[in-house]
């Protein structure tokens, strides 16, 4: 557990599993914004552990990773995943936003998601309904990507913005959760015992996979926490260089609305 990249794995899927969990329990409940209470309960279990002991110098000894070269390659690939993915980290503008959006279809939908877990801080099925009866959309569609970006919305702007800003962050966010899912993919395989010892297979392992960019531009990056995943079945993961196959992404959309 001291190798860098393993913790740098499992804290973050932990972390990135337990963030949406969170908004099953609206804010009105709470008291208190997604993102603080994350980082509260993080920061509290730590320094419960660390002192539920004496003397507390060996647990904080614990803390500290074991770090090898080859642990500097999911920061490297994250750096690359930023760069490919740079126009909707730059973002500064709704008119800008809107137009990434409409160049992509459904993009409207998920965001009327994110924008209805912000404004009422928790996810649909739990939000009081409509003052004029019914019930809101998409309340049966899953929604832990969404409130995911909603979570790291709150780290960065703890207060729902106007809708200007909102459509900003959205964009902004949805790239940074693509930066990370990259960064967590290459941890999970710098983990491997056998690549820490011969990382020259991971080498040859990504000469002959699509780039980030080039796969997911085409894609909500939804897509590309549950295409991760894919990342350890091939001849390599989803990281490299080489051609992509617009038509599967195509078809995973599809599928995504018409089961939606």
């Amino acid at each position: 557990m001291k190798r860098l990249s393993l913790r740098l794995l499992l804290n973050g899927l932990l972390a990135m599993g337990f963030a949406p969990l969170t908004w099953w329990v609206p804010e009105r409940v709470l008291g208190i914004d997604h993102g603080t209470l994350l980082m509260a309960v993080t920061a509290g279990t730590i320094s419960w552990w660390i002192l539920s002991t004496k003397p507390a110098r060996p647990r904080l000894r614990r803390l500290v990773p074991r770090v090898k070269w080859i642990d500097a390659v999911p920061f490297l690939a994250g750096g690359l995943a930023a760069s490919s993915l740079g126009t909707m980290l730059a973002v500064r503008s709704a008119q800008d936003a809107l137009s990434l959006m409409t160049d992509k279809w459904d993009y409207q939908s998920h965001f009327n998601i994110y924008f209805m877990i912000r404004s009422h801080g928790g996810v649909i099925p739990t939000i009081p309904g409509p003052s004029s009866g019914g019930a809101w959309g998409f309340a049966e569609y899953p929604q832990g990507f969404h409130a995911l970006l909603a979570t790291f919305a709150d780290l960065v702007r703890p207060d729902s913005g106007s809708l200007d800003a909102e459509l900003i962050s959205f964009v902004n966010l949805q790239a940074a959760v693509c930066v990370v899912t990259v960064v967590l993919v290459m941890a999970g395989l710098c983990a491997l015992p056998g690549i820490r010892r011969r990382p020259a297979a991971l080498a040859r392992g990504s000469s002959a996979s699509p780039t980030t960019g080039s796969c997911w531009s085409a894609s909500l990056p939804s897509f590309s926490l549950a295409g991760s995943g894919m990342s350890f079945g091939g001849r390599g993961p989803i990281l490299g260089h080489g051609g992509c196959r617009p038509s599967s992404l195509q078809r995973w959309q599809a599928q995504e609305c018409c089961f939606r």
